[in-house]
């Protein structure tokens, strides 16, 4: 895989994938799904910006504040980086937070409902924990029991219980609210970012040839 995609490599968060996939498939299949993942699902996740990671993050948060506003205007009054969530959760497909049991069922979503799967499992994931979690005053604390809440959850049928919360989001949609994002929030902070760097780097230059 890191052969094929030069400009990926080795990214971490990849091995979890790549190894859920051999667990039911020979390593050629689970060499051409690995792909697909990342071409389809896992759009800019591993890239050196991240620019796909962000802006699911970015639309994971107005999509907490929309279906669960109390939990989302706690997680901003207490400080809770919504990013600490989404990175374990969406670039593992939440292998590594969620026991095998639940995590594979989460698999089962995603692969058949596209990357929408990936924000239906979060809301649902908050919306189970949420009594607990507003009763948390701390930012740190909140994520650390976030991921110890998740690692027990062995029964995925737990999370489809709500009917306050989203079953499904169409690919379709999706993809029009990555665009949106992407173009409106990612981008033009990327590029601060890139040009602030490069800045940086003129400066140091020119100091060190004084």
């Amino acid at each position: 895989f890191a052969v094929h995609y030069r400009d990926i490599g080795y990214c971490q968060g990849l091995n979890y994938v790549a190894g859920g996939l051999l667990v039911f498939m020979e390593a050629e299949v689970a060499f051409y799904a690995l792909t697909a993942v990342v071409e389809r699902i896992l759009v800019g996740y591993f890239q050196r910006s991240m620019f796909g990671l962000l802006t699911d993050t970015a639309i994971f948060s107005e999509l907490l504040a929309r279906h669960l506003p109390e939990l989302a205007a706690h997680f901003d009054a207490v400080g809770v980086s919504i990013l600490l969530l989404t990175s374990q959760w969406f670039s593992c497909l939440y292998i590594k937070s969620l026991p095998p049991e639940a995590a594979f069922r989460c698999w089962d979503l995603v692969l058949s409902d596209g990357a929408g799967a990936l924000f239906v499992v979060a809301l649902r994931l908050l919306r189970h924990f949420s009594p607990v979690l507003m009763a948390m005053h701390d930012d740190i604390d909140i994520v650390l029991r976030v991921n110890t809440l998740s690692e027990s959850l062995f029964d995925f049928d737990e999370l489809l219980q709500y009917d306050d919360v989203p079953a499904f989001f169409d690919a379709h949609t999706v993809e029009l609210w990555r665009v949106r994002v992407l173009e409106a929030k990612i981008m033009p902070s990327i590029a601060a970012k890139e040009e602030a760097r490069r800045e940086r780097e003129g400066r140091q230059a020119g100091a060190g040839g004084k």
